[in-house]
């Protein structure tokens, strides 16, 4: 199994970190496609699904399953996040 990665950074400006069997990224349109065992990594927080879009313009984001399986999140609020830091 071949599986891309790519750093990109979301509308917060942190570096999120992606992988997927598949990836591609439309520049006409600043849209991302991750498809296949797809995971967006933004320091503790993280979303695995079969397929993950996000738009750049419009700062959403969506996951999908594959009907086998299902999306998972986990969101770690920035918080917490600079407090593990100290």
């Amino acid at each position: 199994m071949y599986i891309q990665h790519e750093n990109i950074r979301l509308d917060d400006g942190k570096p999120v970190d992606g992988r997927a069997n598949k990836v591609h990224y439309d520049l006409g349109t600043e849209f991302l496609t991750l498809t296949g065992n797809a995971e967006l990594k933004q320091l503790d927080s993280k979303i695995n699904g079969e397929r993950i879009t996000y738009d750049v313009k419009k700062q959403q984001l969506k996951a999908n399953g594959n009907g086998k399986s299902r999306v998972q999140t986990v969101l770690i609020p920035t918080q917490l996040q600079q407090k593990g830091k100290k």
